[in-house]
């Protein structure tokens, strides 16, 4: 006796069947003269004039029933016949089991935060728990209080086991609650077409506008930016972000950041270009959220360090009663500097020396570096050497004049080196660091005032 398919659904037709055989040592032939499925005195399925049997054989017949409500089912096969030469009939019975279960596949419905006119998303995923593979599959999303778009999908087969998700975006009407729900309507694989509906009550909140910018000013090498992070701390998506910014001393281009999600961020960079050193910019953001449009304002003040010509990573070396001194002409500022030249200047102790009592350098670019090496000759009790720096920055001549520190050897003057990199491998005198730097500021008042004086 054998069931298919084993476990039926509710609707589902489900063959019996039911073999019937004459044992090998019999002397008779066997007449079938019907055969039935029945539970009780109700009868589900009845074949008549089924066959004969001669010894040593069988006969199988099926017979098809169908349940519309699940549970085990506890039937009874009954075949009845007579024998040859004999006209007393003869009933055999055959218990049958069937459970029939009322199982689908699995819908799931997730969705995001649900608000009041304001566009959400949802999804819906279809697991085949089944023993096996499901057709003509169609799943359809509605509900109440509610507006369903991008609402049907389809499949042609869904195998036992496997699963699918189906997006979906909805619109709450109004403030009371709304029901989302999915229809799956399918085909199981002996041809019966199921439906099955999953549920879920949603509550909608109001809608949250609260989109928060946060500007900064952003160096990279010559570039200077505005550098702006928009965050939307609200409950629905902002789409359609634009990001400018205005100022009196500075142009941008517009940026986008298009969707952002509620808890998430995204960061805008505006390049500036800057007619002055400082520039304070307005940055707005405009936006929609949901049926709003929104609008946010901040400001952000940039600075564009004109270049500035330090000498850093320092030595100096006595060779042939010369100081050979050498380092680099380092750009400290975020513009070019060109036309730099490093010159030995003459004092009543020190003198430019052979073969170089000045070096060109040229142009260093913003953030970089350039080596140089110069000469000099001292007499009596020098403590240091004077270097005089002169450089073009936006076509006006700038000048600045360091001391170089001597060892008390007079040999050499060594410096801490700091690692490794061509934009930032920037030697930094270590005991007379301070030293330096004071005399730098000192220098460049003086320069100011060489300068005021027509220099």
């Amino acid at each position: 006796m054998t069931v298919s398919p084993g476990q039926p659904t509710p609707g589902e037709a489900v063959t019996v069947e039911a073999t019937v055989q004459n044992l090998k040592g019999s002397s008779s032939v066997f007449h079938i003269d019907g055969i039935s499925l029945r539970r009780g005195t109700t009868e589900y399925a009845r074949v008549e004039d089924v066959g004969t049997l001669s010894a040593d054989s069988s006969l199988t017949v099926p017979l098809t029933v169908t349940f519309e409500e699940p549970g085990t089912k506890r039937l009874r096969v009954t075949v009845w016949g007579h024998t040859d030469g004999k006209s007393d009939s003869q009933n055999l019975r055959y218990p049958v089991t069937i459970n029939v279960a009322d199982n689908h596949p699995r819908l799931d419905i997730d969705v995001n935060e649900s608000v009041t006119d304001a566009e959400s998303k949802g999804r819906v995923t279809i697991a085949n728990g089944l023993d096996s593979k499901i057709q003509n599959v169609e799943l359809s999303v509605d509900g109440k209080n509610v507006e369903v778009r991008n609402d049907r999908d389809v499949y042609a087969v869904l195998e036992s086991g496997s699963e699918e998700t189906t997006s979906f975006t909805f619109r709450p009407q109004g403030t009371e609650p709304h029901t989302l729900e999915a229809t799956l309507r399918y085909t199981t694989d002996s041809g019966t077409t199921r439906t099955v509906n999953q549920t879920r009550r949603l509550e909608p909140e109001s809608m949250a506008d609260r989109v928060v910018l946060e500007a900064t000013s952003n160096t990279d090498g010559d570039t200077v930016s505005a550098s702006v992070l928009v965050r939307n701390q609200g409950n629905v998506p902002v789409e359609n972000v634009t990001v400018r910014a205005d100022s009196a001393n500075a142009t941008f281009r517009q940026g986008f950041a298009q969707s952002i999600q509620p808890g998430e961020s995204k960061r805008v960079v505006l390049n500036a270009t800057m007619s002055e050193d400082t520039a304070t910019a307005d940055v707005v953001a405009t936006y929609e959220a949901g049926d709003i449009d929104g609008r946010k304002t901040t400001s952000v003040e940039l600075v564009q360090t004109p270049g500035t010509i330090g000498l850093t990573g320092l030595d100096v070396v006595r060779e042939d009663g010369k100081l050979h001194i050498s380092g680099s002409a380092s750009n400290l500022g975020t513009t070019d500097a060109d036309s730099v030249i490093v010159s030995v200047v003459k004092t009543d102790a020190v003198t430019p020396a052979y073969p170089n009592r000045q070096f060109f350098v040229g142009t260093v670019p913003a953030s970089e570096f350039v080596s140089f090496d110069v000469y000099a000759t001292a007499s009596g009790d020098v403590s240091s050497v004077p270097l005089k720096v002169t450089y073009l920055v936006d076509d006006e001549r700038r000048q600045r004049v360091i001391d170089v520190p001597l060892a008390e050897d007079s040999k050499s003057v060594k410096q801490q080196s700091t690692t490794t990199n061509s934009r930032s491998n920037i030697l930094v005198p270590a005991a007379i660091g301070g030293v330096v730097i004071l005399a730098v500021g000192g220098i460049i008042l003086y320069a100011w005032r060489n300068s005021r004086g027509g220099d």
